[in-house]
């Protein structure tokens, strides 16, 4: 669904507003629907109402956030480059709905398979992560 995570806040955060986040966000966005992100004659991206569901924007009353104190210290510096959004967990090879970590760019499985993202977190202290 393509959202970021920050495990230090425990908290969303907003892909489309910090600007740090923005390449990646793009990125993945093509790699993972064969076209690029809609965008408005601004520099922010518009989405559209259909778009919302794809990009994990329909949350209910989730709070995403449009800062984080985690990013400097998580962020790898090459994110124009990922792995596809269909790679597997790098450690039970399961298929779907993994994690990217934006720091050193693992791919790992979610909360609700083996819980390879939240360990690697644990490990690491690598914060940010984004969901496929």
């Amino acid at each position: 669904d393509l959202s970021v995570w920050c495990f230090a806040c425990h908290a969303y955060l907003n892909a489309q507003a910090i600007l740090q986040l923005r390449p990646v966000h793009e990125t993945s966005y093509v790699l993972k629907f064969g076209r690029a992100l809609p965008f408005n004659t601004g520099q922010h991206p518009k989405v559209k109402e259909d778009d919302e569901m794809m990009l994990g924007a329909e949350s209910g009353s989730v709070r995403h956030l449009t800062s984080c104190d985690h990013l400097v210290a998580s962020l790898s510096t090459d994110l124009a480059r990922i792995p596809n959004p269909d790679t597997p967990c790098n450690r039970c090879q399961h298929p779907r709905g993994n994690w990217l970590c934006l720091c050193c760019k693992e791919v790992l499985c979610s909360r609700y398979v083996n819980k390879h993202m939240l360990q690697h977190y644990q490990e690491t202290n690598h914060s940010v992560a984004l969901g496929y």
